[in-house]
């Protein structure tokens, strides 16, 4: 019995240890920016709480995220990593929507991208699309998905297992 105990141990704490990474229920938010020009399209990622402290607050218009590390690629070729400030616009500037200093992306039209007050934000989960009202460019798509990293999914299973057989174990012993 003690044997399948630690057996089960063995084979558990490896698979956790590496799994870490990847459980996060942290109130992290996943952020994948999207503009399409023609054939040319620009991805930029980042990350930032779900519910940000602002670095600057325009009240009941946008607040700032200052110096976010932001990944970015063009056609698919990985570029060097960014340090960018971006805007989130609530409702009543532009019908809410984001912009981003470096490359001067500006979504638009699509409705605020957090709930609450800029001041006190809480951003939103979704997919926003529209067109870059600020391109130079005649069919600037873009797309903004905010997203929250799930915990793995086989590593709840497997916990799920083991604690059966744990169970199954612990009948046993007491049988």
């Amino acid at each position: 019995m003690n044997r399948f105990l630690l057996a089960c141990g063995l084979a558990v704490a490896p698979l956790l240890l590496l799994s870490a990474p990847q459980v996060r229920a942290d109130g992290i938010d996943t952020f994948t920016f999207t503009e399409t020009v023609g054939t040319d399209t620009t991805v930029l990622t980042w990350q930032l709480p779900a519910i940000p402290i602002p670095d600057a607050i325009a009240p009941d218009t946008f607040f700032v995220t200052l110096a976010v590390q932001t990944a970015v690629s063009v056609n698919g070729v990985v570029q060097p990593t960014v340090s960018e400030d971006f805007f989130f616009f609530a409702n009543g500037f532009n019908s809410g929507g984001l912009a981003e200093d470096q490359f001067g992306f500006f979504l638009a039209g699509v409705g605020p991208v957090f709930s609450g007050t800029p001041d006190t934000p809480s951003f939103t989960c979704g997919t926003y699309s529209g067109l870059d009202s600020g391109s130079v460019f005649d069919g600037a798509s873009e797309t903004l998905v905010i997203s929250t990293p799930e915990p793995s999914v086989f590593l709840m299973v497997f916990a799920g297992l083991i604690a059966l057989f744990g169970g199954v174990a612990l009948k046993k012993v007491s049988a």
